[in-house]
């Protein structure tokens, strides 16, 4: 069976995957691709082809380094997908966000599920028991809470993430610690809850670098899979490789 490279190029962490089937055989994750780092990676793993995500552009000589080594698609709307989209405007859908999707269908296949990724901003994204993408939402993630209140004002200072944060902050620190993760905790529940009361069965899973320490703190079963992106990019770059 073939070898595949999957990378997602996020706004704040590149990663990358080789994958065997469906065993993710390598990951790696770094602050942005490199030439030398994917060379590396090519010459250990022989891969026959490579799916690229961009949420973040990647510069033109590693877009073309890829392109000369490996056969290369780009994540999109008009490939081949293991769901169908109803997004109204399916050209402007974030690429990760599509991707998850995938991933979540081939984890759970014919259940609802709601994905919920934790990066740059937070994103909602509902796939139907059918199948179907129906859409979601995006709001402020960690860091850019932390940056918002640092901006828009003239004395806050800009603090960093605290995974003990409580909930009474006792100084100016500490109380823009508790209002980001004690405020984004809160977000999460209530989404939920109100995903939940519309749609039984649901499945929630949480994609992205904070999917295990938000997991802990949320009520009702709820899965953390942090690498989601990949194994849809995976799923994605199989169908339109495999069965063409």
């Amino acid at each position: 069976m073939d070898l595949f490279l999957c990378l997602d190029a996020g706004n704040s962490r590149q990663k990358l995957a080789v994958f065997h089937g469906e065993r993710m055989m390598y990951f790696q994750v770094e602050k942005e691709f490199s030439i030398e780092q994917l060379t590396k990676v090519l010459d250990r793993f022989p891969v026959s082809a490579a799916m690229l995500c961009e949420v973040k552009s990647l510069n033109k000589p590693i877009k073309n380094f890829l392109r000369k080594k490996v056969r290369l698609l780009e994540m999109s709307h008009r490939l081949r997908l293991p769901v169908r989209n109803e997004y109204r405007t399916p050209e402007t859908l974030g690429k990760d966000r599509l991707a998850a999707a995938a991933g979540a269908v081939r984890l759970y296949p014919g259940e609802a599920v709601l994905i919920i990724g934790l990066g740059t901003c937070i994103t909602y994204d509902f796939v139907s028991g059918r199948g179907v993408y129906r859409g979601g939402a995006i709001s402020p993630g960690l860091d850019m809470r932390f940056r918002a209140m640092h901006d828009f004002t003239e004395k806050l200072p800009l603090v960093k993430f605290d995974p003990k944060a409580a909930l009474l902050g006792n100084s100016t620190t500490t109380a823009l610690q508790a209002g980001a993760v004690w405020g984004m905790t809160l977000e999460l529940q209530g989404m939920i809850e109100r995903y939940r009361k519309k749609y039984k069965n649901l499945k929630v899973i949480l994609a992205g670098g904070g999917a295990d320490f938000f997991k802990k703190r949320l009520k009702k079963p709820i899965f953390a899979h942090p690498n989601l992106v990949l194994l849809g990019l995976n799923e994605v770059l199989s169908l339109n490789v495999l069965e063409t």
